[in-house]
């Protein structure tokens, strides 16, 4: 997390050759193509990525066959009001949990899976990671929430993948993965979320900014 000026927060994950991705999803490649250290007078440098790299947004289309991509997503459902889940202390987001959060119709919930504390790099290589199981999914939809994002590699449990991630995106609730809630509390937030339009993409990565309520 970076603070910024006018109380903003940056909990987006920095995109390098280490960002950890899906299992075997391609890692991130950045190479100089210019370069003063070699004599030229200008700096240029080219990405090969794949667009679920680092903090990113699923559209319907990932999951869909038919459904929007990620230049069809509106964009004022990725930004306004949010709320911080501390799901740290348990195995899953279950139905029941979120039950005990007196959650509305409209809200953007922002899941915390991982303690301050917590290795991060350690934690993102683990497929036995807090998420949402299917239920859970199925709950969200009903109650017309607009937008659920994780600090981790899925917002679905890994053997309710396909399921999980379909549920969410028949019903349009965006998408939010790989965020970086290391030192972000549990609470009200404003939130900017901005994925590079990519024409035709069923995700791209994300710029995603918090500011306390």
């Amino acid at each position: 997390m970076i603070l910024m000026e006018g109380g903003w927060m940056d909990v987006s994950e920095p995109i390098s050759k280490n960002t950890i991705v899906w299992p075997g999803d391609p890692q991130a490649i950045i190479t100089q193509v210019a370069s003063y250290d070699i004599g030229d007078d200008y700096q240029l440098s080219e990405a090969f990525l794949n667009l679920h790299t680092g903090t990113h947004v699923d559209a319907p289309l990932h999951f869909i066959k038919e459904g929007k991509d990620i230049t069809q997503i509106p964009l004022e459902v990725l930004m306004g009001d949010a709320k911080v889940l501390d799901a740290s202390a348990q195995k899953i987001i279950s139905t029941e949990w979120l039950m005990t959060k007196n959650l509305c119709k409209g809200d953007r919930l922002l899941f915390k899976t991982m303690k301050d504390a917590d290795n991060r790099q350690e934690k993102l290589s683990q497929l036995d990671f807090v998420a949402l199981n299917v239920d859970a999914a199925y709950y969200l939809s009903e109650l017309g929430i607009v937008l659920a994002g994780i600090d981790g590699l899925s917002i679905a449990i890994a053997h309710e993948l396909n399921e999980t991630h379909q549920v969410l995106l028949k019903n349009e609730i965006v998408i939010v993965e790989v965020l970086n809630l290391t030192g972000i509390q549990e609470g009200n937030y404003e939130m900017i979320c901005l994925p590079i339009k990519f024409e035709g993409a069923e995700a791209s990565p994300a710029r995603v900014l918090l500011r306390r309520n």
